[in-house]
């Protein structure tokens, strides 16, 4: 029980959760936490969806928190070639938008991208990175 709740209170003991206390308050998300990880049947990582939803919460008001799912030993997936990233452009290109001439004015989400200026592609039903020359 004890680990529960330490694990929880990461949310808020964390400087990097802290850095946005101040717009959105942790402990509801203290007590879902808690609440999740009591009603767990598998894995080890089952606060894991309670943490995103308040780094996302704290992304919406502004506050980008680099770093949280290391800290709170949560490790989105990805492809292979990809990285999980807190913000990302939900413009990114593609090579399927390469040659689109778009806009976007859209707050950063998080989510899987392609490192560096590698640009992602859909080849059949697999996401591949590639680097483009144009």
């Amino acid at each position: 029980m004890q680990d529960v709740m330490e694990t929880c209170e990461l949310l808020r003991t964390s400087s990097t959760f802290a850095r946005c206390h101040h717009l959105v308050d942790p402990e509801p998300y203290i007590h879902l936490c808690e609440k999740d990880i009591c009603s767990c049947t598998y894995g080890m990582n089952c606060h894991c969806l309670t943490f995103l939803d308040y780094a996302r919460n704290c992304a919406h008001e502004g506050v980008i928190l680099d770093g949280w799912s290391q800290e709170s030993s949560c490790r989105p997936r990805c492809p292979v070639g990809m990285e999980y990233k807190a913000c990302i452009s939900p413009c990114a290109k593609t090579c399927q938008s390469l040659n689109i001439n778009e806009v976007c004015h859209e707050q950063c989400v998080d989510g899987c991208s392609c490192p560096g200026n590698l640009l992602g592609c859909l080849q059949g039903n697999v996401w591949q990175c590639y680097y483009i020359i144009c």
